[in-house]
């Protein structure tokens, strides 16, 4: 699915999410690595200490059978969420970032981390972390990460084969 589909809105993917998606917790932080095709694998982690890039990177070489992780996607292809209790106010705080090259997933990004409310801020561009052109020289070595085989994962450390949540074009 691509977001150009007039079926590709927040309350279509929240009903398909929220059915095969577990609760989040109240306070964690969240990341999500997208390919450049559109696929998606994300991780919850309510105690903030994982160290999530390598993962996400490790899983994604796993499912699409990758000869090496895509560090390279990092942190172009990435968005994060860190939601916490403030201890003054006792209200939750919510910190979202999504970087330029995504952010056109953010209707798929605020039903995952359930951020419909959220103002999510733009990150800044790092040219030499996100270049286009230098993404683009590993689509020889990496083709399927250039095709879109309509996956969101929701990756969790403690169970090592991957929760496939959906695919996007049943949504």
């Amino acid at each position: 699915m691509t977001v150009d589909d007039k079926n590709y809105s927040p309350t279509n993917i929240r009903l398909k999410l929220t059915a095969h998606q577990p609760s989040l917790p109240q306070c964690f932080k969240g990341i999500a690595l997208f390919t450049p095709g559109g696929d998606v694998i994300y991780g919850i982690d309510p105690n903030k200490q994982a160290h999530w890039h390598i993962h996400l990177c490790a899983s994604l070489q796993e499912i699409l059978s990758l000869s090496e992780p895509p560090h390279f996607l990092v942190p172009g292809y990435t968005a994060t969420v860190d939601r916490w209790l403030d201890p003054r106010s006792q209200q939750i705080i919510t910190l979202a970032e999504v970087y330029p090259a995504i952010q056109r997933y953010l209707p798929l990004l605020a039903v995952m981390f359930e951020t419909e409310e959220i103002v999510w801020q733009i990150a800044p561009w790092q040219e030499e972390y996100c270049d286009p052109m230098i993404i683009e020289t590993y689509r020889d070595r990496f083709p399927q990460l250039w095709e879109d085989h309509d996956l969101i994962v929701r990756f969790d450390p403690n169970n090592p084969h991957p929760h496939f949540i959906g695919h996007k074009l049943s949504l």
